[in-house]
Order: C-alpha cells, then sequence, then structure tokens
C-alpha cells in the first residue's frame, strides 16, 4: 500500500520530511504560475515607473487605467502596489461598482497587496459623473483604509479621485488621512 501524497507545510515544526513529500506549486489553472499571471483583475507592471507625488499617481491611474474615460458608466476602486522603492509592481481592480457608489470590505482593498508583499499602495477610483468632489463615504473608506493599511505594515499613500480629465488627492486636500498622528498612535 502505498502513502497517500500530502502538502508540506511550512508550519510543521519538529517534523522531519521524508522522500515520499510532494510539494506543490499553487498557481491559475491555464494561466501559468502565480509569478507569470496574479489572475484576471491584476496586471503586473514591468516597466520601471516609480510614484513620487500625487501627481504621478494621478497621471498612472488617468493614462493607464481610467481610459477612455468614457468607457466607464460606473465606480471602479483601483491599486497600483509599490515595492520599497516606490515602483509600481502590480495595477489592480479592488471593487466594481454601480453608478455612484462602490460597497466595499476593507480586508479585499490589501488582499492583492499582501498577496504580493507590496510595501505600499495608492488607491484610486472613477466618478462616471466627471466630478471629483469627495463623499463623505469617500473620506470614511480612506481613514479605514489608513489604519488597516498601518496594521498590516503597508503604507496606503493617497486615494485619488478620477473625473473626467481631473483628479483630486485626498492626502493633499487633507481628506481620510489623520493629521499629527505619532507613530505610536
Amino acid at each position: 500500500m502505498t502513502r497517500p501524497e500530502r502538502y508540506q507545510l511550512p508550519f510543521e515544526f519538529g517534523r522531519k520530511s521524508d522522500s515520499s513529500s510532494i510539494y506543490y506549486e499553487i498557481g491559475f489553472a491555464g494561466r501559468g504560475t502565480a509569478e507569470e499571471s496574479s489572475g484576471r483583475f491584476v496586471r503586473k507592471v514591468k516597466e520601471e515607473i516609480r510614484i513620487r507625488t500625487p501627481v504621478d499617481a494621478a497621471q498612472h491611474f488617468l493614462d493607464r487605467v481610467f481610459t477612455p474615460f468614457d468607457a466607464f458608466d460606473q465606480e471602479e476602486l483601483w491599486g497600483i502596489l509599490l515595492n520599497t522603492k516606490n515602483r509600481i509592481t502590480h495595477e489592480a481592480m479592488i471593487y466594481r461598482g454601480t453608478v455612484n457608489t462602490i460597497h466595499l470590505r476593507q480586508a479585499e482593498l490589501f488582499k492583492e497587496a499582501v498577496r504580493v508583499n507590496a510595501s505600499a499602495l495608492v488607491l484610486s477610483h472613477i466618478h462616471p459623473s466627471g466630478h471629483v468632489l469627495p463623499s463623505p463615504e469617500d473620506i470614511r473608506v480612506t481613514e479605514d483604509a489608513f489604519l488597516a493599511g498601518r496594521l498590516l505594515g503597508i503604507d496606503l499613500l493617497d486615494h485619488i479621485i478620477v473625473g473626467r480629465d481631473t483628479w483630486l488627492s485626498l492626502r493633499t486636500q487633507g481628506l481620510g488621512f489623520p493629521q499629527n498622528r505619532s507613530a505610536s498612535d
């Protein structure tokens, strides 16, 4: 009788691996390994694009994500994931909402960032109306995301609202990012 195949788990402390253990590489069916593809709503960015300012981030969203503007008839929330040198590694669509709202779960904001070990995140969503005035919900979501990011060790650098040929940075407006907080808070 042969022994059944089993996963070799990293938390099997004190157990010695035997030669019959099988190691599985987990990927996406039909799409190669996780390194080659991150899934349907995630794009790996191979170009050397660094984000230094809100203008850099907003321009990236306007040029590469929310284009053409008229193709968006409902709100979408996207994130760009950054490494320690603020280079974009991935673009991820996090949520798609309705004409004027997105109902989201905070854990979903950071799911891809945790998966690819990102050190920072810039969120952005589009207002199909074309106006960039933030709603109270936009500000609340940003506050919650900032705090969740601190717990996870992933910096939320900004939340940018994109409208027709315009954008607004919640961070530069002082909205949703706690001011004058010490590192011990």
